[in-house]
């Protein structure tokens, strides 16, 4: 399969999926049916595709259960303290008494519209406090996980297609976030690489990916089993593309060894030839040199 073809396949597959996985069930009609659904516990949090560049990575949002959190409690808004009026004393005369009564009550009558408000303030500000924390604190926890299914690139930075890559070959995986969900005895942290154990064919897509991680990280953190990373690629086997270029490179040195081999077993075989003809030459020589000393004495005794 040429690459131009394999690139035309990457990326007519990979717009497909992103379609299914990002639109509404309107939108993206019967692409949801070819290439199927996400469970409601996994959903895309965001996705990068740069066709030209040969670059494709969609990151998930893997809810992993209510965790048990400690409610926040916040404290009751103040409300305001009404001031009782002294009594006056009996001395002072009736008019005294009324005037200082309607002086008293126009006071008591600004403290406590100045004190409502400022208590409603603060009832606000309380409450306002209370909802962002109730907010927070409702979010269920959940683990972030990007898959790469970028095709290759060379060490020049050229994209290379080829049937290593997307979808003939599995996506990478790397944990985003949520590495402190994962229990006691865990062996992975945020940007590691997540192994796919997964027999994988090209009839598989992302969400058959994601959705493969997501059990077995809900099942590690809901059964308390320790999670561990994926073993680190070996060298020259990055996703970055070098695998081809490795098997290139080798095939080069073969050839160029293989080239070797045939210009020495060349000059073996001129230097093999030129023996065996001055070998000839001089055993016919010295097969002469013999006849030509036993004539006389064969003749001599005739």
């Amino acid at each position: 399969m040429s690459s131009d073809r394999t690139a035309e396949i990457w990326s007519t597959r990979l717009q497909r999926e992103l379609l299914a996985l990002s639109a509404s069930d309107d939108e993206a009609g019967e692409e949801k049916d070819s290439v199927g659904i996400i469970p409601p516990f996994i959903t895309v949090q965001e996705h990068e595709l740069a066709i030209e560049s040969g670059v494709c990575k969609v990151t998930f949002r893997i809810e992993v259960g209510e965790e048990d959190r400690q409610q926040q409690q916040g404290g009751e808004a103040a409300t305001p303290k009404k001031e009782e009026g002294s009594e006056e004393a009996e001395k002072e005369t009736a008019d005294e008494e009324a005037e200082k009564e309607k002086k008293d009550a126009d006071k008591e009558g600004g403290e406590d519209k100045a004190e409502g408000e400022s208590g409603n303030k603060a009832a606000d500000e309380s409450a306002d406090a209370e909802a962002a924390v109730a907010a927070a604190l409702s979010e269920p926890a959940y683990v972030a996980l990007t898959l790469d299914a970028s095709l290759s690139h060379a060490p020049d930075g050229k994209v290379v297609a080829s049937p290593s890559s997307y979808p003939f070959q599995a996506p990478g995986a790397i944990l985003v976030s949520g590495a402190a969900y994962f229990p006691e005895g865990s062996e992975i942290d945020d940007g590691d690489r997540v192994e796919l154990d997964l027999d994988w064919t090209p009839s598989l897509h992302l969400n058959d990916a994601v959705l493969h991680v997501a059990l077995r990280v809900r099942e590690s953190i809901r059964r308390g089993e320790p999670f561990y990373r994926a073993a680190e690629p070996e060298a020259g086997l990055t996703a970055s593309g070098s695998r081809d270029h490795l098997r290139e490179s080798m095939a080069r040195d073969i050839a160029a060894t293989s080239a070797k081999v045939d210009e020495s077993v060349r000059v073996a075989k001129e230097r093999l030839g030129s023996f065996w003809g001055t070998f000839k030459v001089k055993a016919n020589a010295a097969v002469a040199a013999i006849d030509d000393a036993v004539a006389p004495r064969v003749a001599g005794t005739g």
